[in-house]
This record gives structure tokens, C-alpha cells and sequence, in this order.
């Protein structure tokens, strides 16, 4: 203990002697560890942390498949999850969907709740804090008045009252009784501030089986495995399709599905984020070596004082320890500055992560995190440390104080750290070059038209809900074509118009559907489309050229005949190359005479977003068939609280919601490709500044140490401008080797991009070239200042100081 106080006490003392060396290397390491310190925090927060719900391996989420129609991890319908619940080998079962409701009080205010079934808190083994959890008989309408609030929103909103179980909530113009609080930290899928039954009528949990909205969650009984569980599912499917042959026709190729349920809430963000992980580690590596590099060349200048401690008899494992010890104090200083630059860019991360990251998990510095630091930091110490220490200790007295002597540091070191530059260089262009191919990507994905104009359009989002809109087509048409009356006549709109879900807004419904007309193939299912329900003044609203027939008007009510619109996508589906114009389809199989027939033909939008194909749409009138939720669009010069302020007086119990430009909802549907695009060139920015400042310190310390040899060419005749060309010349070797490394490790390494990539190869030429005549010039550039100031030396004084 004694011989390692006295070493940190002397390696305390040699570091601040060097002030800027240890600035340097430890600003160095910050960099690189809290970079990796807060994507970890991501990593572990997703993929790794529990996700709170008790056993997670008996854990499975139940979806859906039809092959027939190439769909899967589907929604299941009501009855299909009453089915699920005499499941042998189910301990438990439940059903869950995300929802907005009212919650009426001084002002109406839209919150986010969700909608369980009986069995979903046990099938995830989460007992309440007070209070009780639903019971069967509360799946039921009539008995759904009850509600559990989360312990965020008992904290918020009800002071932390322990008396809270047995007070009433106003949720959607109904009171809720609240029978229990959730515990603390629970989230599932997000966080909301209550929970509710859904309130089925015996219709919907007997007949509804085509109606499919929700997600399910089980737990395993103790021994059943999930390939028992999958076998057992495929089993139960194979029934209920022979029970049912009109619910699910065989074409249809209907069936259930089992996975981990972690594997399906994090399956679509573990490869962007180990990417991303991946990225920062090599970050931290270019970090590592910096600081080797500013360690070798601190050992060449140390190494007359390692001859004479080894002269007294130092051993070489003493003076590794004191100079392991060295880094291992520069790696905690700068671990400690990394923590606090983790702390400050995760909060900067999670504002840009997109929502599906948000929702996941509770990202933080937890203990795990911390741990992880720490055992980065003495990784990163041996990493960065040991070569140089073992270089610095291998003394031979006679040589070491005599090329101590010139402070030299012999050939072997200069290949080390010129080695060292290399791989930085290298590392640098992998990462550029991955930045550079999301970059080009990104810029293709957002000049690629969406189908409708974005700019000079706010929207806003109704969802009329009490018992005065209940199953009340005639409430709910009537409290839209006031809305929309209420937009059209702001002062500065041009058109207002309405529809149930904006393109690229997340929220798609899809319909099966019988067309007239049209003869489908041997075992073609009959087509499942993109439904959408829009008020008059839509299309003009969202400047969507109208390109056939006629617009959907205000007469086209209740009392006129059903219309729809359908996109260039249907036609060239179903007719291409005709006219569509008053042919007919039909929906509902109960309703045989009611076929709705097309008035026009619109033009296509990019549905499921910038980078899928345009899909079949067809268009009905919400004036005829009024949906539960619409979004008004109005285009013209608006306020979004002007807006805000003329749909609230229609019915001030009705929340307005998401009151803002339809810009900001097609900006939003590309966070999941902007989050991976703006760390990676974050990363790729650091690495070569990084990159860039090893080129420079090596070559200073090159011509520092070439300052007799140049003044000797110098002195004989040689120009500046030779001297100039000599330097640049060895660093450009140095680089353009780490460019060559580089390139190839970018081929090799491309198809972890190639997913992520739009419109643009993994092996993308011009990329290549443009990264790597960058990383060439930034070589240059770093090599400049040192290359000047050797072709200024004077050879006399240089000589002198020999």
C-alpha cells in the first residue's frame, strides 16, 4: 500500500509538471468515454436492463400472421384474446392498446391512457401499489367504469394522496373510479397516466373476429418452453379456422405467432443501436490512440531519467507500474470529466432519439452504467498505456543515455506512433464514410415528394369521446363539420379539409374488401387496403392533385349514396389503363347492397413513409361514416393557437390535441432515420478532429526531433520549400496508408449500413472518394503548421545546440 501511495504521489507530481500533455490526454479520454459512457446508457436501458415485469423469460408477446396477404407480428381481434385465456399453457393472458382519452376538470385536457383487458397486470406479475388490479367483469361494457392510475400521475395529479382508491376520474365525458395505483417506474410501451378496461359489448367479444387492434402479452406456466408454447398456438390457430371458416378463410393463411416479448418491443432498434455502439467504441479507440502517441513521445523525452532509475537499480516491472499507475490516473480524471459529459449529452440524445427509444425504457446513469465506466476506464488504461510503458522500460543504459542525451526517440518508437496514426486515419474514414452514406441517404429520402404539399399547413387532432358522442354517428358528423367550419373561417385560411390519420403519421387502418369487377386469381385472398375517412376540402387543403372525377363534398351525408376515392396505386392495382370512375366495391359482408362507389381518383402519397412505395388508398366520406378521431388540416396563414382557440369553443369538454404544422408530422416520421444519421456524424466529426490532432503532434514531434538533421540539409543547401515537401511527404505516407486501411475496412464493414441506407449503395464510389480525399486534405492540413515551421529553422543555431 505503501510503494502505491508513493507511486500515485509521483505520478501526481510528474503530471502536473506537463500540464498540457495532461490537459491534452485528458480531455482526450473524456471525449471518447463519455461518448461511449452515454450510448451504453441507451444500450443498456433497451437491450439490457429488466424491463420490471418479474420472470422475463416466460415472458412472450402473441401476434398475428395471414401469409395469404405477407403480414405478420399482426394485431389479434377480442375474441381471439377471450380464446387465449383457456390456454393450458398460459399462467396468465391480457390485452393491451394505446389510447388517448379526455380527462375533463377545470379544462379539458387529452392524456395518454391505456386499454387492458382482465389478466394483462398479472400476466406481467405487476401489483399494485394500493388497491386492486381489473377483474374478467370489467372487460364488459356497463362494468368498465373503474380506472388505475400510474404512480407518476397519482404523484402529479393527486399530491401522492393515500386516500386516492375510490375517487372519481372524468375520462371521456364518463366517471372512472379508480381501484388502484401502479408502482412506481412501471411503463409499458410509454408512459401514460391511466389505465382502463376497454368496455367490450358481448357482439365484440363473440363475433368481431376480423376486428384486429390489440397486442397481447402471456406468461408461460414454470417448465412450458416457447417452442411448446409455438406448438401449441399453431395448434390452437388450426382449430379456430376449422371452427370459423368465414372468419378465416384458408387463402387467408391465418395463425398465431410467439416471441420474447423483450424481442419484440427492442427487435427494430438493437442493430442501429450496436451500430452506434460500435461507432463510439471506435471512437474511444482513436481517443486511446492519441494518448499512446502523446505517451510515447513523453517517454522518448523521459528516457535519459528510465537509464539512470534503471542505472540505480529500478527494475522494468517498477518503472511499468509508475508509468501504468501514470495512465491510470489520467483515465480516472478523464473518466470523471466523461461522466459529466454523458450526463450533459444524454439528455441532448433522448430529445433527439425518436419515440421508440423514448418509450422503451427510462435511459440514466444507473449503477450498471457507472460500472461500466469504471471498467472502461481501466481498459482504456491498459489500451493506451501499456505498449508505451513496456517500450519506456525496455532501457539499455549505454544507448538510452546517449540518445536520451539528444532527446531522440530511435526508429522503433517513430513506426509505433506513425503505426498508431495509421489506425486512427483508418478508423476515421470507416466512420466518415459511414456518416457520409447516411448523410447522401438522408438528403435523397427528404427530396423525395411525399404526394402532397407540407408547407403552409397546421394541423390539428379531434377525438370527440363522452356519452353525448357514444356510438353517435349523428354527434360526431355534427361536431366535425363544425370544427371544420369553425377552421375554414380563420381569418387567413384558404382551405381547410379533414382526415382520420395524416400520411406518415403512424397511424394506418387497413380494410378487406370485395371489388366489383374484379376476378381474383386461384387463392388470391380478397385485397386488404389502406382505408382512410376524409371531410370536404381535404385534398385541396393538403394541395393533393385531385386527377379524375370529382372531390369528396359536403353533400355526400348521410342521406346520399356511400362514395369513395381511390389513388393511382388502387388503379394500377385493380384496372391500370382504365377508367375507375363509378365502379364499386364493398365492405362490410353483413350490408350486401351496400357498395360504395368511386367518384375519383387522387393522387398517390407516400402512406408508410418517404421511403416505402406508394400503396392502394381508398378514401370514404367521414360524413357518412364518421370515424372516432379526425385531423383538420387548414392551409392558409393560421396560428396554431389561433387554431387551437376557434376549434375549442365548438365543445370546450373536447381536448384539442397535436395542434401544429404538417411539417413538423412528416419531420417527425424520419426520426428513426435522423437519430442513427446525427450521432454517427457526430462521432465521425470527433474522430477526426481527433485524427487530426495525432497527425499534428506526431509530426511536430517528427520535426522536433529531426531539428539537428534538418539543419544539416538546410546548412548544405537544402530550400524551404524541400524541407517543406519532406514532411509533407512522411505524413502523407502515414495517412494515405490509413486512408487505403480504412477503405477497406469500410467495404468490408458496408452491410451493416446497407439496411439503414436509402437510394444509395453501402459501396457508394463518390462517397469513398469524397471521405477519403477529405480525410487526405485534413492530413495535409494538420501536417502544415509543423512542415512550416521546420523550413524556418536556422541551421546555425540548430548546429549549435548540438
Amino acid at each position: 500500500m505503501d510503494q502505491l501511495l508513493r507511486d500515485l504521489r509521483f505520478a501526481v507530481r510528474g503530471l502536473l509538471r506537463t500540464p498540457g500533455f495532461t490537459a491534452a490526454a485528458v480531455i482526450a479520454l473524456a471525449l471518447g468515454i463519455g461518448a461511449t459512457t452515454a450510448i451504453f446508457s441507451v444500450v443498456h436501458a433497451v437491450l439490457l436492463r429488466s424491463l420490471g415485469f418479474g420472470d422475463e423469460s416466460r415472458l412472450i408477446a402473441v401476434s398475428a400472421h395471414q401469409t395469404g396477404f405477407g403480414w405478420k407480428n399482426g394485431p389479434i381481434s377480442a375474441p381471439e384474446v377471450m380464446d387465449l385465456r383457456a390456454m393450458p399453457f398460459f399462467a396468465a393472458s391480457g390485452a393491451f392498446s394505446r389510447h388517448s382519452a379526455a380527462l375533463q376538470g377545470d379544462r379539458a385536457e387529452r392524456i395518454e391512457v391505456g386499454r387492458v383487458t382482465a389478466g394483462f397486470f398479472e400476466a406481467l406479475e405487476v401489483r399494485p401499489l394500493f388497491g386492486r388490479t381489473f377483474t374478467p367483469a370489467e372487460d364488459l361494457q356497463g362494468n368498465d367504469g373503474v380506472a388505475l392510475v400510474t404512480a407518476s400521475a397519482w404523484h402529479r395529479r393527486f399530491a401522492g394522496d393515500p386516500a386516492i382508491v375510490g375517487k372519481w376520474v372524468t375520462l371521456d365525458g364518463r366517471p372512472h373510479q379508480i381501484v388502484g395505483v401502479l408502482p412506481e417506474r412501471f411503463s409499458y410501451a410509454g408512459q401514460r397516466d391511466f389505465y382502463m378496461p376497454f368496455g367490450f359489448t358481448p357482439p365484440q367479444i363473440s363475433e368481431e373476429r376480423g376486428f384486429r387492434f390489440l397486442s397481447v402479452v402471456a406468461r408461460l406456466r414454470p417448465g412450458v418452453t416457447l417452442e411448446a408454447a409455438r406448438k401449441g398456438l399453431a395448434e390452437f390457430s388450426t382449430r379456430t379456422v376449422q371452427e370459423h371458416p368465414n372468419n378465416y378463410p384458408k387463402e387467408f393463411g391465418w395463425g398465431l405467432d410467439a416471441d420474447p416479448l423483450r424481442e419484440r418491443f427492442v427487435g427494430s432498434t438493437r442493430e442501429p443501436l450496436l451500430v452506434l455502439l460500435g461507432a463510439v467504441g471506435l471512437v474511444l479507440l482513436i481517443a486511446c490512440a492519441n494518448v499512446a502517441n502523446l505517451l510515447l513521445a513523453r517517454s522518448a523525452r523521459r528516457a535519459r531519467e528510465f537509464a539512470i532509475r534503471t542505472a540505480m537499480g529500478a527494475s522494468r516491472a517498477r518503472i511499468v507500474r509508475q508509468l501504468l499507475t501514470e495512465g491510470l490516473l489520467m483515465a480516472a480524471a478523464g473518466a470523471t470529466l466523461g461522466i459529466l459529459v454523458a450526463m450533459w449529452g444524454l439528455e441532448g440524445l433522448l430529445v433527439a432519439a425518436p419515440r421508440q427509444i423514448r418509450e422503451l425504457a427510462d435511459v440514466r446513469l444507473s449503477g450498471p452504467v457507472l460500472g461500466f465506466s469504471i471498467v472502461l476506464t481501466c481498459a482504456t488504461t491498459l489500451l493506451f498505456a501499456l505498449v508505451p510503458a513496456l517500450r519506456a522500460s525496455n532501457v539499455d543504459l549505454t544507448s538510452g543515455l546517449k540518445e536520451g542525451a539528444h532527446g531522440t526517440a530511435g526508429a522503433p518508437a517513430a513506426r509505433l506512433r506513425s503505426f498508431l496514426v495509421a489506425a486512427q486515419v483508418a478508423i476515421s474514414l470507416v466512420l466518415l464514410i459511414g456518416a457520409g452514406l447516411m448523410l447522401r441517404s438522408f438528403a435523397r429520402l427528404v427530396h423525395v415528394s411525399p404526394g402532397f404539399d407540407v408547407n403552409g399547413s397546421m394541423s390539428a387532432v379531434l377525438a370527440p369521446g363522452g356519452r353525448a358522442y357514444e356510438d353517435s354517428d349523428a354527434a360526431r358528423r355534427r361536431y366535425y363539420r363544425e370544427n371544420l367550419q369553425a377552421a375554414a373561417t380563420l381569418p387567413g385560411a384558404r382551405f381547410a379539409g379533414g382526415i382520420n390519420s395524416l400520411p406518415n403519421a403512424g397511424d394506418r387502418i387497413t380494410q378487406t374488401y370485395f371489388v366489383e369487377g374484379y376476378e381474383l386469381r386461384a387463392g388470391e385472398p380478397d385485397p386488404t387496403h389502406d382505408m382512410r375517412y376524409v371531410l370536404p376540402g381535404y385534398f385541396e387543403a393538403m394541395r393533393q392533385p385531385l386527377l379524375a372525377g370529382r372531390d369528396i363534398g359536403p353533400a355526400d351525408d348521410e342521406r346520399a349514396p356511400p362514395v369513395a376515392l381511390v389513388n393511382e396505386a388502387w388503379v394500377r392495382r385493380f384496372f391500370p389503363g382504365q377508367s375507375v370512375i363509378g365502379r364499386r366495391f364493398r365492405i362490410d359482408e353483413k350490408d350486401e347492397n351496400r357498395w360504395r362507389t368511386i367518384v375519383g381518383v387522387v393522387a398517390d402519397t407516400r402512406e408508410a413513409g418517404l421511403d416505402k412505395l406508394p400503396v392502394p388508398v381508398f378514401y370514404l366520406s367521414a360524413l357518412q361514416d364518421p370515424p372516432e378521431r379526425m385531423t383538420i388540416v387548414v392551409r392558409g396563414n393560421v396560428s396554431p393557437a389561433a387554431l387551437r382557440e376557434a376549434l375549442s369553443r365548438v365543445d370546450p369538454a373536447q381536448p384539442v390535441d397535436k395542434v401544429q404544422p404538417v411539417a413538423e408530422v412528416l419531420a417527425a416520421s424520419l426520426a428513426p432515420r435522423r437519430f442513427p444519421l446525427q450521432l454517427l456524424g457526430g462521432f465521425a466529426g470527433l474522430a477526426l478532429v481527433l485524427s487530426a490532432l495525432g497527425i499534428y503532434g506526431v509530426t511536430s514531434y517528427a520535426v522536433a526531433q529531426r531539428t539537428r538533421e534538418i539543419g544539416l540539409r538546410m546548412a548544405v543547401g537544402a530550400s524551404p520549400m524541400t524541407v517543406v515537401r519532406m514532411v509533407l511527404a512522411g505524413s502523407l505516407r502515414v495517412a494515405l496508408l490509413g486512408v487505403c486501411a480504412g477503405a477497406a475496412g469500410a467495404l468490408a464493414g458496408g452491410q451493416l449500413l446497407a439496411a439503414q441506407l436509402y437510394g444509395i449503395s453501402a459501396r457508394d464510389p463518390l462517397t469513398f472518394l469524397m471521405i477519403g480525399a477529405l480525410l487526405t486534405a485534413v492530413a495535409i492540413v494538420a501536417s502544415a503548421v509543423p512542415a512550416l515551421r521546420a523550413s524556418r529553422i536556422d541551421p546555425m543555431a540548430a548546429l549549435r545546440a548540438e
